[in-house]
Order: C-alpha cells, then structure tokens, then sequence
C-alpha cells in the first residue's frame, strides 16, 4: 500500500472513529476558505503548491465567490479526481442546506467510472470506495436533518468501513430502539471482524446500561 493511499485510508476510519454531533457553520470559516462576513462567499482560499508551500488560490476564490459555497463544492465533486471529491465532501458536510446534502448523497453513489486511474495511485475502484466511504462520515456529521436516517439505509453496504460508520452513528445516540439492538446483534457477526467487534462492544455496553 503506498504511502498516500494509507493515508487517506486513515483519515477515513478517523473520521468514521469521530462520528458525533455536528456543529451547524456559524464562523467566518469553512475549512481553510475564507468568507465574506456579509453574505457568505468566498474570498480566497490558501492551498498547498508543489513545493508544499502556501499560496492564494485567487482563481479558485473568485469562482467560489461568483456561484456560491455550496454550488461550488457540488461541482466539484464532477472532478476525476479523488482529492477533489474528498475535498467536496469535507465542506458540504458542515452545512444544513438542501443542496449539500444533495452533494453527499451524490458522493456515496460514486462509483469507479466516476475517476480516472493515475499510475502509481490509487486505482479507479479503490478511489470509488475512498470516496464512499468519506461520504459516509460526512453524513454522519452532517447538521442536515435527513443524513443521518439516510445513512441508515446503508447499513449493510459491501464497504465495510461504510458500516462502521453506521454502526458509529447508532451507538452514538442516547437513545435506542429495539430495532436498533436488533441491529447490533445481526451485526455482532458481520463478516468484517473490526464490525464485528465494534458491534459486541455496544451491544456490552447498552446491556449493561440497560
């Protein structure tokens, strides 16, 4: 596994390991855009070079600004590229509005004709299930009120970091359904063992609480 591709792959657990409530955007942030404290559009945003080092993404910035946040990023995520995407993900996961979560939805139902492969990186088909799976954490952090039954439905998707995801997002409620244990119990021997696991530890953990 290169060193890029095990790097994307770790932020996605991280991000599948941090699903809890949402914070709705509120600063004059989003990620590393600048905003407009007047109406919202963007500014600029800083980005790295090839060297590494920071610039003003002034282009970037002035298109942002012209269409809006969320039109912007939605677009994006028509890019072949699998940063692009996961770049797209990021910011509309933070916002409570229609069309980003239109854009979530779009980004879990990517699939491997949706990339290009790029010797040396990850293959078309592993670039679909980062995506994927990046989606899903987004979901699961959204503020959007529908995400997060939407992601339910994913429940027994082939990715298993998908499910995990959604295994996550139910064990973090305060409350659960008989349905929910149903769940957990059907999941307690999924054919992931890191599923399976997570499943026996919250199904301990709600019987003891219980």
């Amino acid at each position: 596994m290169s060193a890029r591709r095990a790097g994307v792959t770790a932020s996605i657990f991280l991000a599948a390991s941090a699903v809890g409530s949402a914070v709705p955007v509120d600063g004059d942030q989003v990620g590393d855009l600048r905003l407009s404290q007047r109406d919202g559009t963007v500014l600029s945003r800083p980005f790295k070079g090839r060297e590494g080092e920071e610039k003003s993404h002034e282009d970037e910035g002035s298109s942002v600004g012209a269409i809006g946040v969320v039109p912007f990023y939605r677009g994006l995520l028509s890019s072949p590229r699998c940063e692009d995407k996961l770049r797209a993900l990021e910011v509309l996961a933070r916002f409570n509005d229609d069309a980003a979560f239109q854009g979530l939805q779009d980004g879990i139902s990517v699939t491997a004709g949706d990339f290009s492969d790029v010797p040396g990186e990850q293959t078309a088909g592993e670039s679909a299930d980062t995506v994927r799976s990046a989606a899903a954490a987004a979901l699961a952090q959204s503020p959007y009120p529908y995400a997060r039954p939407f992601l339910r439905s994913f429940e027994d998707d082939p990715l298993p970091a998908i499910r995990l995801t959604v295994l996550k997002m139910i064990g973090s409620r305060r409350t659960h359904t008989s349905a929910d244990f149903t769940y957990l119990r059907r999941k307690t021997i999924d054919s992931d063992p890191v599923v399976a696991s997570e499943a026996t530890r919250l199904l301990r953990a709600w019987t003891h609480v219980s």
